[in-house]
């Protein structure tokens, strides 16, 4: 017997207001992070997970696929073992990792002397445009934990941030740079980091 299956009026729409629809609906309010939440931080992140809607067709999750990767700041830690999820949520979106246009990434605080640390900030690097060069978003860091932010946080993000920008410098996250580049470009941050925290 044969069915017939109504078309979609939102596919009737002119391409450009669908892509304005796609954009409003596809950009998180909260930030979206690639590793396992932990139950308390489920009402403040928002999972880097595919949206539902990619499912309903080709044609929709060719629209939307570009414009979700663009739209939103991940953030990838940079300890393990969410450091591993962060590593796996990369390789499994090899494909859009051209189209990112933020990645933030969470390092755990360190006090001067390393004594156990409380607490993390983030840190952001940007591109003006898909495909384009990443640079260190300057103003863009946060204290990112409940915990109250230690007076001396601020030396730390100016001594991360520049280490950061040397890094770009170097082509550490360069054209065709791949999930392990991504990953290795954070590990060597922090390792930066906590090495001169410790001296």
């Amino acid at each position: 017997m044969f069915t017939f299956k109504p078309r979609s009026r939102l596919l009737d729409l002119p391409t450009e207001l669908r892509l304005s629809i796609f954009e409003f609906a596809l950009t998180s309010p909260t930030p979206t992070v690639t590793f396992r939440l932990d139950p308390y931080q489920l009402d403040t992140y928002t999972p880097a997970l595919q949206p539902p809607l990619t499912r309903v067709s080709r044609q929709l999750r060719a629209e939307i696929l570009p414009i979700y990767y663009e739209s939103n700041a991940f953030i990838l830690h940079s300890e393990p073992p969410k450091s591993h999820d962060a590593l796996a949520w990369l390789r499994c979106n090899e494909a859009y990792l051209p189209l990112l246009r933020k990645l933030t990434f969470w390092i755990r605080y360190v006090p001067a002397r390393g004594n156990g640390g409380v607490g993390a900030f983030g840190v952001s690097v940007v591109r003006a445009r898909k495909g384009g060069e990443w640079s260190v978003d300057e103003e863009g860091w946060n204290w990112v934990t409940v915990v109250r932010r230690p007076g001396d946080v601020e030396g730390d993000v100016k001594g991360i941030l520049g280490r950061m920008g040397e890094l770009l410098g170097e082509g550490a996250l360069g054209e065709g740079v791949g999930p392990e580049g991504v990953v290795g470009f954070v590990e060597r941050v922090r390792e930066g980091y906590v090495r001169g925290k410790m001296s």
